[in-house]
């Protein structure tokens, strides 16, 4: 499992403003999706399967209480499994996608909560997720499933700064 923490400087994890550029560059597979009759790959949420992109857009940019114009808003984790991993999610690759979002709802996101050492639980991370089928820019050998999950810099109640 490769995982990488994105977040700032210029273009589309650029996280001291509005999250809608990087939720716009997250939704690039769904036109290839379509275009090859699939459907779309919608958001998810620790409670939800489905979350369309304004309501994401909306969720992390007005969660920013007491963060000064310069703080992150929210940070990215790419999560990508290695080819042996994959195949343990599932055979097709709507049980994988289904896997994939329940291990990052039931382990990823519960031992970042953890991590922070504040008595925080996945419940108190407010996060977007959503999975992608293909990399096609990648040090990777393979195209493969992963998971982009958009991490809000504040606790779901607004009163803690997180950040990795």
């Amino acid at each position: 499992m490769y995982v990488k923490f994105q977040g700032g400087g210029k273009g589309r994890y650029s996280n001291t403003e509005s999250v809608s550029a990087c939720v716009e560059y997250l939704e690039h597979e769904d036109l290839e999706r379509l275009s090859e009759g699939k459907s779309m790959e919608q958001f998810f949420s620790r409670d939800r399967d489905f979350v369309n992109s304004v309501e994401v857009t909306h969720l992390i940019d007005t969660n920013k209480q007491k963060l000064c114009k310069v703080d992150a808003k929210f940070f990215v984790l790419t999560i990508s499994p290695n080819e042996s991993e994959i195949k343990a999610l599932g055979r097709t690759s709507e049980e994988q996608a289904i896997n994939l979002r329940a291990y990052i709802r039931d382990t990823v996101m519960r031992e970042y909560a953890l991590n922070f050492n504040k008595g925080l639980s996945e419940e108190d991370i407010r996060y977007f997720g959503k999975v992608h089928y293909e990399r096609k820019k990648s040090f990777l050998k393979k195209d493969n499933m992963h998971v982009h999950v958009i991490v809000s810099r504040k606790t779901e109640n607004g009163r803690l700064k997180v950040s990795p």
